[in-house]
């Protein structure tokens, strides 16, 4: 009788859809891990351009790479998911099929894991770069003024910084991005994995969910590289991040399970307004700038900063209604 194999200590999961000259690149990357206890799942989602056929390629080679076949394009969120139901792994590791790992980022993110048995996500640094990964890599995304303040001491020395109760510093600083993260299976399970009615900002509401669940790391060393290339998600999004933010503050804001944090969503609610009307005043589009400067006010009545942009924006739409017409 033979012994049933034991499962894997990681689950990669890696959504593919139309991006058959990427493939190569990525799947290389994961096959070249120093860490090797892992299985890979591709999960096509009705691609048109020779994707399954990568992937069916790859799986060939190699028993850990399994192909699962949406059929038809249903998102990136379904594609994810549908890996997730069958993922046997104790951690699971998600990767863009256009991005690429060192090869000790594995091993980098589970060590930290062990070190840190009651976090239920690893989050890294990571770096981007330009249609083709660069034999210098190039340097690293940044948090934003916000991030340096908060992981300090921990980019100084080079140690992991635990949050036993990450809510409010990943909602000021979203510091976990999919390719740079290992997640507790058990954590994605608690909370459903993706939300499925999530169309943008998904991942961020994924790390909002799990933020309001249990403790999080994060590591000040680069164990993921993001591709900007045309055509991407991320690059055909309109407007500021806080646009996109908006939509995930605005999910969680009155759900039970989120009522201890209603103070800091409202307080990054009125941030992310605020931009907007500063963003839709440069354009011109004052009635817009008057609706975000509005509901900055709406979500923290008492800053005086956001009374300050409605009275600008306000000023700003009155005096285009009364400009007289181009002649």
């Amino acid at each position: 009788m033979t012994a049933p194999h034991a499962p894997p200590v990681i689950s990669v999961v890696v959504p593919c859809f139309n991006t058959a000259p990427y493939l190569p690149a990525t799947l290389k990357s994961v096959e070249e891990q120093t860490f090797q206890d892992f299985e890979v799942l591709l999960v096509d989602d009705g691609s048109s351009d020779g994707t399954l056929a990568v992937l069916h390629a790859w799986a060939a080679t190699d028993s850990r790479f399994k192909v699962i076949a949406l059929g038809r394009n249903q998102g990136i969120v379904a594609a994810r998911n549908a890996a997730l139901a069958v993922a046997s792994g104790e951690y699971v590791a998600l990767l863009d099929s256009d991005d690429v790992w060192p090869p000790g980022a594995l091993a980098q993110r589970l060590a930290v894991a062990r070190r840190y048995p009651s976090a239920d996500v690893i989050a890294t640094d990571f770096a981007w770069f330009e249609e083709e990964l660069p034999a210098t890599p190039v340097g690293r995304v940044g948090l934003g003024p916000g991030g340096a303040r908060l992981f300090a001491h921990s980019f100084a020395t080079g140690e992991p910084v635990l949050f036993t109760e990450p809510f409010e510093a990943f909602a000021s600083v979203q510091f976990a991005w999919v390719a740079a993260t290992l997640v507790r299976r058990a954590a994605m399970t608690a909370i459903g994995n993706f939300e499925p009615t999530a169309k943008i900002a998904e991942d961020t509401l994924l790390w909002i969910r799990l933020a309001q669940r249990g403790a999080f790391v994060f590591l000040p060393q680069i164990t993921a590289y993001y591709r900007q290339r045309t055509g991407s998600i991320s690059a055909n999004l309109k407007g500021p991040d806080a646009f996109a933010y908006l939509t995930v503050l605005d999910w969680v804001k009155d759900r039970p399970e989120f009522a201890a944090h209603r103070a800091v969503i409202q307080r990054i609610r009125a941030q992310c307004h605020h931009i907007g009307a500063t963003y839709y005043r440069r354009l011109g589009e004052t009635a817009a700038a008057v609706k975000h400067a509005l509901s900055a006010v709406q979500a923290q009545p008492w800053g005086w900063v956001y009374w300050r942009g409605l009275a600008a924006a306000s000023s700003d739409w009155l005096r285009k209604k009364v400009s007289p017409p181009t002649l």
